[in-house]
């Protein structure tokens, strides 16, 4: 699994899931340039879009700009799975089992 964006989202998302679940998730991207080779619990963030042209499952780690992420993933990227984790819920951003299930039934696929 890919997480998609490397800000404090993916950070609190991280915080919340334990070791054999952190273990599933290959890298981190995120556009944001400056972000480049920093780590979040010691997964590396890269801007390089190679990572997720080989990457089966991308998990979109942002409430504000899901859909558009999203679509943006869908048209260059069609055969990953997209996993949106909020779905447009505006309400309970961090409720932690409404997106951890979600998060839990994707990696535990693997």
């Amino acid at each position: 699994i890919v997480i998609y964006a490397g800000g404090e989202h993916t950070e609190s998302l991280l915080n919340t899931i334990d070791k054999n679940i952190e273990s599933k998730i290959t890298g981190i991207y995120d556009r944001n340039e400056e972000l480049e080779g920093k780590n979040i619990k010691g997964i590396t963030i890269t801007s390089s879009t190679d990572i997720l042209k080989v990457a089966t499952n991308i998990l979109i780690s942002s409430f504000a700009f899901e859909e558009e992420i999203a679509k943006e993933l869908r048209e260059k990227y069609p055969s990953s799975n997209i996993i949106k984790i909020y779905n447009n819920s505006k309400k309970d951003m961090f409720f932690k089992p409404r997106w951890y299930d979600i998060f839990l039934s994707t990696v535990n696929k693997k």
